[in-house]
């Protein structure tokens, strides 16, 4: 199974400038309004998002043909993405030293 490539019109190219994390019921469902991401879902839903994003920030090194990512996109049987959820590819990007 292949997954869709999003239209180029709903691919966001700018910075994000608060994530908004709201308790619900149920699987995460991630928004984006304007610069914002609003993840909502239940404590266990959002724990399993966040060991993902964790173990993006861990200690591998930086390297490779394509930058550190995950990525986050529902699929039937996802493990804690609601179908509504908005995808998203987050990104790590090295940072230089000063």
């Amino acid at each position: 199974m292949r997954l869709a490539v999003p239209p180029a019109e709903v691919v966001e190219t700018r910075a994000v400038r608060a994530v908004e994390v709201v308790p619900g019921d149920g699987p995460v469902e991630l928004r984006v309004d304007a610069e914002t991401i609003i993840v909502r879902g239940s404590d266990e839903a959002r724990a399993k998002l966040a060991a993902s994003v964790e173990n993006l920030a861990g200690d591998a090194p930086f390297g490779g043909v394509v930058a550190r990512h995950i990525d986050v996109e529902y699929y039937p049987g996802h493990g804690f993405l609601s179908e509504q959820s908005a995808w998203m590819t987050i990104t790590l990007l090295a940072v230089p030293a000063p």
